[in-house]
C-alpha cells in the first residue's frame, strides 16, 4: 500500500466514525430532537438529523398520537381502595428550539392519575360499575383539562378495569 493511500484511509476512517455518530435518519412517525445542554437546538420530523457529537445527544419522540396506559389507586367515598387501569391516547407537541428540553408525559401522568384517582374518590364502592360506565365522559374532560396545561392533548381516554383491591379488604375483615 502506498503513503497516499494510508494517509487517505487514516483521514477517512475517523471521518466516516464521526458521520456515523453524527447522522441519523428520522423513522416513520417519529421526531429527533437534537439538545445541547438540556436545551432544544433543532427538531426534525423527516429526513436526516444531524448532531455535533459530544456536545449534543438526540431523544426519540413519537410524533403521531399513541396510546399510553395509566395505573391508579384510588379509594372510593366509602373508604374501599381500587386499582383503575386506563388508556390515554395522546399527542404531545414537538417541543420548541432555544427551550429547556423536557419529556411533557412525564408530569402530565401525574396529573392524570391524580385526577382519575379525585373523580373515583366520590363514587360509593357499591356503584363502581355504573359510576365508571356513567363517569367516563367526565373523567376525560377532567384529565384532558389537567394534561393541558402540560401541553399534551388528549385525544382518547378508555377506563378498562376498576378492581377492588382483595388485600386490604381481606386484611379489614379479619380484623
Amino acid at each position: 500500500m502506498n503513503v497516499a493511500a494510508t494517509i487517505g484511509l487514516t483521514l477517512a476512517l475517523p471521518v466516516a466514525c464521526w458521520l456515523a455518530t453524527s447522522v441519523r435518519r428520522v423513522p416513520s412517525g417519529q421526531r429527533l430532537v437534537v439538545v445541547r445542554g438540556g436545551v432544544v437546538q433543532r427538531v426534525r420530523e423527516s429526513g436526516l438529523a444531524v448532531r455535533v457529537p459530544l456536545l449534543d445527544s438526540f431523544e426519540a419522540e413519537l410524533s403521531e398520537p399513541h396510546e399510553l396506559p395509566l395505573m391508579v389507586r384510588a379509594t372510593t367515598a366509602d373508604g374501599v381502595r381500587v386499582l383503575v387501569l386506563a388508556e390515554a391516547l395522546i399527542s404531545l407537541p414537538a417541543p420548541r428550539p432555544a427551550t429547556t428540553y423536557a419529556d411533557p408525559w412525564l408530569p402530565a401522568e401525574g396529573v392524570a392519575q391524580e385526577t382519575i384517582a379525585r373523580v373515583v374518590s366520590t363514587w360509593p364502592a357499591a356503584e363502581l360499575a355504573t359510576a365508571a360506565v356513567a363517569g367516563q365522559r367526565p373523567i376525560r374532560h377532567a384529565v384532558s383539562a389537567a394534561v393541558d396545561e402540560h401541553r399534551v392533548t388528549l385525544l382518547d381516554l378508555r377506563l378498562v378495569e376498576v378492581d377492588v383491591q382483595l388485600e386490604d379488604q381481606l386484611d379489614s375483615g379479619s380484623a
